[in-house]
């Protein structure tokens, strides 16, 4: 039989499987060196991550689906599940697993410790002849995390105060951002203080406390979260007179 004539049988019989209702498959090429004796079906998978902004120690769920010609090729298939962090020495790494759903569907739920981009991978079943497939990167932006913690709750009048400031994961990248320390008066929160962090992104203000007050620190450009994630505000804290 010659090369002609065997992708003109094949070509008839793609058509009549794709007419027919069958599931159609992928003839492989002339020397892609087949690993098995089997046509192999077509697959890809889709990865979507939510919310895309989220606070540090908030989870994500990432959401997706497997896409096959072939049910086998979808159905019950593990899934790995890899990040690629910004602003990290690590290079792309795997994180975990889940499996897809007889429909091919499949969820994760985890909470990234910083920015990153987080991919699907499936791997190759010779077996069934199902193809290798990777997701589309989906990303996701951490805002800074920023702790606030006073060395006491309540002093006495006139007495010094200890701020102690950390950022989480880390500042690295943000050097020219200063740490600021703001303090409610009057029905607003007004800046008094700013410092630079240090090397493990921390700083410790000192105030003197007259009368009951509130403190909060914050990190970075305070603009909207979905603008600009790599700011941070903590929680205000109160210190209280004796």
């Amino acid at each position: 039989m010659t090369v002609t004539k065997a992708r003109s049988i094949l070509l008839f019989l793609s058509v009549f499987l794709a007419a027919s209702g069958t599931p159609s498959y992928v003839a492989l090429a002339e020397g892609d060196a087949p690993r098995s004796n089997y046509l192999q079906a077509t697959r890809q998978i889709s990865l979507d991550a939510s919310p895309s902004v989220v606070d540090y120690g908030e989870p994500v769920v990432l959401r997706g689906q497997i896409e096959s010609d072939d049910e086998s090729c979808r159905a019950y298939v593990l899934v790995n599940i890899d990040v690629d962090p910004a602003n990290d020495s690590r290079s792309r790494h795997h994180i975990g697993e889940t499996r897809s759903s007889e429909s091919g569907e499949f969820e994760e739920t985890v909470i990234p410790t910083n920015s990153g981009t987080f991919t699907a991978l499936i791997s190759e079943d010779q077996d069934s002849a199902c193809p290798s497939a990777e997701s589309d990167e989906s990303t996701v932006h951490v805002r800074l995390g920023v702790t606030l913690k006073p060395n006491v709750r309540r002093v006495e009048e006139g007495s010094l105060v200890r701020l102690h400031v950390t950022v989480s994961p880390d500042c690295r990248g943000l050097g020219e951002d200063k740490i600021d320390l703001y303090q409610f008066k009057n029905g607003a929160y007004k800046k008094v203080a700013e410092q630079n962090p240090s090397g493990n992104c921390s700083t410790t203000f000192r105030r003197r406390v007259v009368a009951d007050i509130s403190f909060q620190a914050r990190k970075g450009p305070q603009r909207s979260a979905a603008e600009d994630y790599r700011a941070g505000r903590s929680p205000e804290k109160a210190v209280g007179v004796k």
